[in-house]
């Protein structure tokens, strides 16, 4: 009887701990996708519950995640927080201070993730994964890791409501605060 968010919570982590287990130096990982027939059996296992590790290749959890991400029904950096994520972009401690007061839950899941793409990049030598590539990979993680670069490249000053698209924004926005959690660790 445990809360919707906290199952959800839960389901993430368990997909990132295998892949954080068994995936960190799997070369094309988020690059190479995973088998359909395989994302059965791990929703099965989520489901449930009961497992030592997930069914399936890395490749397969790793979409798994990847799709559980674009279906939660708000975004790990809640919408709510978009426009203070747009006002502090360009300061790293700032996008740490709203890491910091994040609902516990988004909190959570966010530190699994970043914490995982830091350990990939531990393992680049491995799985051949830097920081561009991650960024360019990410384009895929809907709700949290659109455009990763984009404080890295360029635009550090605050966006306008007005001159971009409501879409633009929010992808930046999802962006910008996994850029400085995993960009302080390279």
């Amino acid at each position: 009887d445990m809360p919707l968010e906290t199952i959800r919570e839960l389901e993430i982590w368990m997909m990132v701990d295998h892949l954080f287990r068994y995936a960190k130096k799997q070369e094309e990982l988020f690059q190479q996708p995973g088998l359909r027939s395989e994302f059965e059996e791990i929703r099965d296992c989520l489901d449930t519950g009961s497992l030592d590790t997930l069914p399936g290749s890395n490749h397969s959890v790793a979409e798994a995640l990847l799709l559980f991400l674009d279906a939660l029904p708000e975004p790990v950096i809640p919408f709510s927080f978009y426009p203070q994520c747009l006002d502090s972009c360009s300061d790293s401690s700032q996008c740490r201070q709203i890491i910091s007061v994040l609902p516990q839950c988004h909190k959570n899941v966010f530190n699994y993730l970043t914490a995982f793409l830091q350990e990939l990049l531990k393992h680049s030598a491995h799985n051949r994964l830097d920081v561009n590539i991650l960024g360019r990979l990410t384009m895929h993680f809907h709700y949290l890791f659109l455009c990763i670069f984009v404080c890295r490249f360029g635009e550090h000053r605050p966006v306008s409501m007005e001159s971009r698209t409501r879409k633009c924004i929010l992808h930046k926005t999802r962006s910008i605060l996994l850029y400085h959690r995993v960009s302080s660790y390279c």
